[in-house]
């Protein structure tokens, strides 16, 4: 038969939690530690990734999802019209430079500045070179030709373009920080110095040199690059769009995908990283629920007489265990906020630290924002409050008033004790 005294068991709630006022202490001390376990555990997860992933891009060379290898301005114009991309940029490969050594340095025009940044590139002075005679070097250049890091400073550049040997001394329009990530350095040439150095040569000649000499990896065609509006199923994508604009991919237009994406990297998982994390995660959820479920449990033992009483007055089973439950929710909710908010700070400053003891030097480990991180805090934080009152509460919903009255202590002494344990035994 049931009974409609719900507003009273939500009154006998809050009144129950404002009786306990030391334990609901402890009971949200316990909700924050769980959540702050978990809250640094997948700050870390989520920072660890995009160091990684950042890793990864600076070896590509690039922030963007795709892109094409030695492509005619007619197919970059073609194919920029797909509904599929949302933004496009492309360098020109001039030449690869011969006059310095340490490392490859590719020769590049680059017409839009604002592409800089997807290509991990932050000027420390200066700007993109515009005039016929200017050049953005990276610090590595410098270094290796001896000069100072200063604009102004002139730089001889010898290259190969189409079997011609070149020679020129530029000025310092620019520089930036060299990045030891990445193959290889790049410098930028002026738009005006690339057609007076192409002249009358069109993308048919490029392509003839290409097709004759392969060495020269596609000099004074395009590499083009895309950003697509979500990473999923990257390579299907550039495949459709390559094919929408009427060419065939590989076989008449090469294409890449970025495979620092962790969607499409995570069949190349470490089983063992994977494994470990698990445990971790398993861990935390076991001593969570060890913690919290013997706050409840003790909180119900001793208020056995109160539930054996709310039978009386025709309680059900399962509105004491909702009441329960009800408390549990009220007290998470008061815990988890804050728990989250210390394992995020706890997270952001570990990072750094851990990140110097791994092969990831030099790359910013500042843990960036990721609502990702909070909403699966949250519900491993909440499903383990959960699981842990499950119990008491059922302890709780099968006490009697008659097993109440003898386990609140009729009697002193060892057979008291005894008949107390065997009461609460009987009631579980």
């Amino acid at each position: 038969m049931k009974n409609n005294n719900g507003a009273a068991v939500r009154r006998l709630s809050a009144r129950s939690l404002k009786n306990n006022r030391m334990r609901n202490l402890f009971m949200i001390m316990a909700v924050v530690l769980t959540g702050m376990l978990f809250t640094a555990v997948f700050s870390l997860m989520s920072g660890i990734i995009q160091v990684t992933q950042e890793s990864a891009m600076r070896e590509v060379g690039g922030r963007f999802h795709a892109g094409l290898k030695a492509a005619t301005k007619e197919q970059y114009e073609k194919i920029i019209q797909d509904p599929l991309i949302k933004e496009s940029g492309y360098t020109i490969l001039i030449g690869i430079a011969d006059n310095i050594i340490k490392r490859p340095t590719e020769l590049r025009c680059l017409p839009e500045e604002s592409w800089l940044k997807d290509l991990f590139i932050t000027l420390e002075e200066g700007h993109l070179p515009v005039e016929r005679n200017e050049i953005l070097v990276d610090t590595f250049v410098l270094d290796e030709l001896g000069l100072p890091h200063a604009l102004g400073e002139k730089i001889p550049v010898s290259f190969s373009f189409l079997g011609k040997e070149v020679k020129e001394e530029f000025v310092v329009s620019g520089y930036y920080q060299g990045d030891y990530v990445a193959h290889a350095s790049e410098v930028f040439l002026s738009e005006k110095y690339w057609e007076e150095l192409k002249g009358s040569l069109t993308d048919e000649d490029f392509l003839k040199w290409k097709e004759l000499h392969p060495e020269d990896a596609g000099a004074g065609l395009m590499a083009v690059n895309f950003f697509f509006y979500d990473e999923s199923e990257l390579e299907e994508k550039i495949r459709t769009v390559i094919r929408n604009a009427g060419y065939e991919p590989e076989t008449e237009l090469d294409y890449g995908v970025n495979w620092a994406y962790m969607s499409s990297r995570m069949e190349s998982a470490d089983p063992f990283a994977v494994i470990l994390l698990m445990s971790v995660i398993v861990i935390i959820l076991v001593t969570g629920y060890l913690i919290i479920y013997n706050i409840f449990q003790i909180s119900v033992i001793s208020d056995i007489r109160f539930y054996g009483l709310l039978k009386t007055i025709g309680t059900t089973k399962q509105q004491i265990r909702r009441l329960i439950r009800r408390q549990a929710a009220i007290l998470s909710a008061v815990g988890i906020p804050i728990g989250l908010i210390i394992g995020y700070g706890i997270g952001k400053l570990i990072l750094p630290f851990s990140m110097e003891y791994t092969g990831y030097e030099g790359i910013d480990a500042e843990l960036k924002l990721n609502p990702h991180i909070f909403v699966f805090s949250a519900l491993f934080s909440a499903f383990t409050v959960f699981i842990s009152c499950r119990k008491p509460g059922k302890i709780a919903g099968n006490v009697s008033p008659i097993e109440a009255v003898k386990y609140t202590g009729m009697g002193e002494g060892k057979k008291a004790g005894r008949r107390e344990r065997q009461t609460a035994k009987n009631i579980r």
